[in-house]
């Protein structure tokens, strides 16, 4: 039980730097957190859509991402 919290604790931490960092425009400390995000296999799906990435999807570096986690490269931008 103590690792499950410990492990959530890392994923949560991850996951609010990434989204700090995406809403003040700093994408390399963004993509730096994404990446340890998807390393404990724990990256928040809705980076793909939510308005907030936006800039990240646009980064040649969210491609790389997409090939890291197994994405189709194509669904790093919302459609419509």
């Amino acid at each position: 039980m103590e690792l499950f919290r410990a492990e959530k604790k890392k994923s949560l931490r991850a996951y609010s730097l990434l989204f700090m960092y995406s809403a003040l425009g700093d994408l390399d400390e963004a993509f730096r957190n994404l990446t340890r995000a998807a390393e404990i296999h724990s990256w928040p799906i809705h980076v793909k859509y939510h308005p907030l990435f936006s800039k990240l999807r646009k980064d040649p570096r969210f491609q790389e991402f997409c090939r890291m986690v197994g994405l189709p490269p194509s669904l790093g931008e919302p459609r419509g």
